[in-house]
């Protein structure tokens, strides 16, 4: 990967909201310097989310050069971390990947601040004709290998249990859990 193009970007004013994103999430709320930013590159998830923003804001506002750029950061992650987060998905500040394996957004998914997402969860459309995906509202906790599909509302403060299929809308400060009594259908 060139280096120039992301420099440039970094340099420009279109890199504002991205340094916003790193002050939360990289350096706590301190300045932005090289040595935070190489310890943010050494933590597996702050170096993901770290990598994973500048990918998503040279994808959406960046010149041509820079997207490419980006695509290849994006498919770099998806090697190294087994996982497939849109660089379109909109994800709010301070989200917690507990584990990366498995995890996929779709570029369609809205998600709030505070979000903490297990391994193995998928969030994204039922079928290609989708014009959206899942709203997630603030400080949700997403159980491992859950499964929330389609245009649903998610409200704030809620706990959707490991293994949900979530197919529709959850109200606010809710638990979500979906029980399932497993039967042998044949025995041969």
């Amino acid at each position: 990967m060139k280096i120039i193009p992301v420099i440039l970007f970094l340099l420009s004013e279109k890199s504002a909201e991205l340094k916003q994103f790193w002050r939360a999430e990289i350096t706590s709320g301190g300045k932005i310097n090289p040595f935070r930013l190489y310890m943010a590159h050494r933590s597996r998830t702050r170096h993901f989310l770290m990598w994973w923003r500048l990918a998503s804001q040279m994808s959406i506002k960046g010149n041509k050069q820079q997207k490419r750029a980006a695509k290849k950061i994006h498919w770099s992650l998806q090697c190294r971390y087994a996982s497939d987060i849109s660089l379109k998905a909109a994800i709010g500040i301070n989200p917690k990947f507990v584990h990366l394996t498995g995890v996929v957004i779709s570029g369609k998914s809205v998600i709030g601040e505070n979000a903490t997402i297990y391994q193995n969860v998928t969030i994204g459309l039922r079928n290609d004709n989708d014009e959206s995906a899942a709203h997630i509202g603030n400080n949700v906790n997403i159980g491992a290998s859950a499964c929330i599909l389609g245009n649903v509302n998610i409200g704030d403060d809620v706990k959707i249990g490991a293994m949900s299929l979530v197919l529709g809308d959850i109200p606010d400060k809710s638990t979500y859990i979906c029980q399932v009594t497993p039967k042998i259908i044949s025995a041969a």
